[in-house]
């Protein structure tokens, strides 16, 4: 089973296994977040993808790590010849993120699993973590 984690707003931005700078969103709200992508092979074409966000040192997630998202195809969830892939970025919230100093410069672990829905023929799940560095270029 193939699983990758990318970012980027517009379209696919891969994430090398440590280090690349992923840039931190100052949302309309108030909040933070991150852009989350990701494509995988077998898992298609209804399932949940879950995001967490924890401190490469250790520690608590700062994002809610139970926040699942659905995606089928045609909704968020998009076929490529290689397998599936999200259509668009995902909003990783970083729910404990009050102030960009408390993230930015800091290493993180990303990780990504997507479950298959329930039903569906498929491996149950697949995971994939890269190391980031949260980054504010604005």
């Amino acid at each position: 089973m193939r699983i990758e984690l990318g970012t980027g707003q517009l379209g696919w931005e891969p994430l090398a296994p440590a280090g690349t700078a992923v840039e931190l969103i100052h949302g309309p709200q108030g909040g933070y977040h991150l852009f989350g992508r990701v494509r995988f092979d077998t898992l298609g074409p209804d399932v949940y993808i879950r995001f967490r966000v924890t401190p490469a040192e250790g520690g608590a997630a700062v994002n809610d790590p139970n926040d699942r998202i659905r995606l089928t195809e045609g909704r968020g969830l998009l076929r490529t010849s290689a397998g599936w892939e999200t259509s668009s970025a995902q909003l990783v919230i970083l729910v404990t993120v009050s102030a960009p100093a408390t993230v930015v410069g800091r290493r993180f672990r990303l990780e990504a699993t997507v479950t298959a829905s329930p039903g569906i023929e498929t491996p149950p799940a697949a995971s994939v973590t890269r190391e980031i560095v949260v980054v504010d270029e604005t």
